[in-house]
């Protein structure tokens, strides 16, 4: 199992992903983080393969909660606000609010409860 603190030096040796953190975290979207694909892309390629090549990410998951605007539009609205930031990296952001709108239809189960932050 990798520590914490070795993730961490990966992230901080990667100018790609350090961009790509930047990027979302200036892009104003509520509550916003990379999703942890692009990370395991990352260490997996770094200890087990031949290095990390950003090109071969195929999407850069943002999820962001906006209880405000649970449409599809948002989360339309959200990537595009990505890639006008840098065109690069295959974003796709989620608003992660609206997840109980459309995953029982998706999915199946019973109902999914709304998600909220705690602050």
């Amino acid at each position: 199992m990798m520590r914490a603190d070795e993730r961490r030096d990966l992230v901080e040796r990667s100018p790609w992903l350090v961009r790509a953190l930047g990027v979302v975290r200036d892009s104003g979207l509520p509550n916003a983080w990379i999703g942890a694909g692009a990370i395991r892309d990352l260490v997996w390629s770094e200890r087990y393969g031949t290095g990390f090549d950003p090109s071969s990410v195929r999407d850069v998951d943002v999820v962001f909660l906006d209880a405000a605007d649970l449409s599809r539009h948002n989360d339309d609205r959200a990537t595009r606000r990505l890639i006008s930031a840098w065109p690069e990296p295959p974003w796709e952001a989620k608003n992660q609010a609206a997840v109980h709108t459309w995953y029982r239809a998706k999915f199946g189960g019973g109902p999914v409860a709304a998600l909220h932050t705690h602050r």
